[in-house]
This record gives C-alpha cells, sequence and structure tokens, in this order.
C-alpha cells in the first residue's frame, strides 16, 4: 500500500472512531468539519476575496482535513473513559478554531488565489 492509501486509510479509521465514540452520523460529521473550516477562515481572514476563494479549493479541505485528524488522532486517545456528552464537550473544546495555531501553506494560498477574479473598477471622468 503506497503512503497516500495509508495515510486515507488511517483517517477513515480515525473518523469511524471518532463519530462512534461521538454518536454522530457521516453527514453530521461531515458538516461539522464543513461548518469549523469555514469559522476557520471567517475568523482568520475576514469577509474578503481570499476567505471566499479557499473553501472553493480542494488543496484547502485536504490542508484543512489532515489538520483536523491529527486533532482528531489525539481526541481518540485522550476520551475513552468519558461520558459520551463529556466526549462532546472535550471535543468541541480541541477543535475550538480560536486555538487552531497553524495557517495554509503558501501552495494552498496559490490555488485559492489562481480562482480569484477581479473586476476592474472602471473610473470616469468628465
Amino acid at each position: 500500500m503506497n503512503k497516500i492509501k495509508q495515510a486515507v486509510t488511517i483517517q477513515a479509521v480515525t473518523r469511524e472512531k471518532v463519530m462512534k465514540l461521538l454518536g454522530l452520523t457521516e453527514e453530521q460529521y461531515g458538516e461539522y468539519v464543513i461548518d469549523h473550516g469555514l469559522a476557520y477562515l471567517r475568523l482568520h481572514l475576514g469577509d474578503n476575496l481570499m476567505a471566499k476563494s479557499l473553501p472553493q479549493t480542494a488543496l484547502f479541505w485536504g490542508w484543512w482535513r489532515n489538520h483536523w485528524h491529527t486533532v482528531d488522532m489525539d481526541f481518540v486517545d485522550e476520551v475513552r473513559k468519558l461520558t459520551q456528552a463529556e466526549r462532546g464537550q472535550y471535543y468541541d473544546i480541541v477543535h475550538a478554531v480560536e486555538g487552531f495555531e497553524f495557517t495554509p501553506p503558501r501552495p494552498v494560498m496559490q490555488d485559492a488565489f489562481k480562482k480569484i477574479t477581479y473586476k476592474p473598477k472602471i473610473v470616469h471622468q468628465l
């Protein structure tokens, strides 16, 4: 098995464990990840063109899922003896976007930048 397939398999297994620990469906889990990705962009970039362009790129979501997975792996290791309610609270805490201290790397930003279309501002003089 190549490294990419191995990473995808590990992420899928971790995702299944998280969903089971929290009692979430695949859809609920996916919405949670997407909502937090969008909240991260709003918090760190505001309402600008780059913040609107990044969620339209596969590179951003791949980067986001990789970091999300890292936190999920730690979560799975730490919560086995907690109740489901406590796990939910802890999951919200460890995935709070205010605490995410990483920034998309240059290739992710460049990919989004390519998708931005600027509309020239036409200035008329009389």
